[in-house]
């Protein structure tokens, strides 16, 4: 319950913005925000995000029934370290979406705590975190519009994918990727925990979908989730294993996707950003590195790794000193 709620409807009808007007929610003004201003950028951020998830042809997030408006909650999340959250309302279903929910949307009352600002790859204005947030959490709500029963990994590597592709100024969904890179050999649908943050679970996954995009078109990964769309959870309260849908839209081609991304990630090169083929965020970090030739197992460290499926590891040669034929 925010205290003293106000709120606003955004200009296209589509968002009711709620927010206090006293307590340790109510927004902060200053930065050329008065309150007001304040409420009204977030009404047209997620105006912006509704139509550009439009116009990719996305199913758009169920609100409540009625037609009523889609409800944003401007909160404090400073203290639980969080941008943003959505959460499920009720079920919605209808012909070709049983698992479908209604939703709503909580994000930080005005993302002025250092947490934002300073985040790797910053200084981040507040708008600018408002923007990624809207983008990214927008996104799971139409991710439950689709099936309430997504894999959670796979539904955090589109939200963040989609943070920059919604406004491409601010990539801080960088940030993730060396978790991932850092930690190769952990699998593609690892989990999200606590941990997340330092393995690239699910959030560093996002540019994986990147490659995807590239390889198939951006209209690839719709179409992952409109396949989830037609499944039911194995046991009627589990997830829904994201690889078999993945790679049943992909007709079988997902091993040979996730060998091509591990080559482009060794080569560092022909990334669709030009900036991205410098770009320390992406790096990764081999698991040996090595001198001399041949490698075998009297070398140290031995050329030996234990790889899950849909993980990957380098080996790096230093040419200045490889000795042998």
């Amino acid at each position: 319950v925010l205290s003293d709620e106000q709120s606003l409807l955004s200009s296209g009808g589509h968002f009711l913005i709620h927010y206090a007007t006293t307590g340790t929610d109510t927004p902060t003004t200053g930065a050329g925000f008065t309150l007001s201003t304040w409420v009204q950028q977030v009404a047209d951020s997620f105006e912006f995000a509704y139509t550009f998830y439009q116009g990719q042809g996305y199913r758009l997030p169920q609100s409540l029934p009625g037609g009523s408006p889609f409800n944003i909650y401007l909160r404090n999340l400073a203290t639980l370290k969080i941008y943003g959250i959505t959460q499920t309302d009720q079920p919605a279903p209808s012909s070709g979406f049983a698992n479908s929910f209604t939703s709503h949307i909580e994000i930080d009352k005005d993302f002025t705590n250092q947490i934002y600002t300073n985040a790797g790859g910053g200084p981040y204005t507040p708008l600018q975190s408002l923007q990624i947030t809207s983008a990214h959490e927008f996104h799971h709500a139409i991710q439950y519009s689709y099936n309430f029963f997504f894999d959670v990994w796979y539904a955090e590597a589109t939200a963040t994918w989609f943070e920059a592709v919604v406004y491409p100024a601010t990539p801080q969904n960088y940030n993730y990727i060396p978790g991932w890179f850092s930690n190769s050999t952990k699998r593609l649908d690892l989990p999200v925990d606590s941990s997340a943050t330092s393995t690239g679970a699910g959030y560093g996954r996002w540019i994986f979908n990147r490659y995807l995009a590239e390889q198939h078109t951006p209209a690839i990964v719709r179409q992952f989730w409109e396949a989830l769309a037609t499944r039911n959870s194995p046991d009627g309260n589990s997830d829904i294993p994201m690889i078999p849908v993945i790679d049943s839209v992909l007709n079988g081609g997902l091993a040979n996707d996730f060998l091509g991304f591990a080559k482009r990630v060794y080569r560092q090169q022909d990334w669709a950003l030009e900036s991205d083929k410098t770009n320390s965020r992406l790096n990764y970090i081999p698991i040996s590195s090595y001198g001399s030739y041949p490698v075998n197992a009297s070398s140290s460290r031995q050329p030996s790794v234990s790889l899950e499926r849909y993980s990957f590891a380098h080996y790096r040669f230093d040419p200045a000193t490889l000795s042998g034929s």
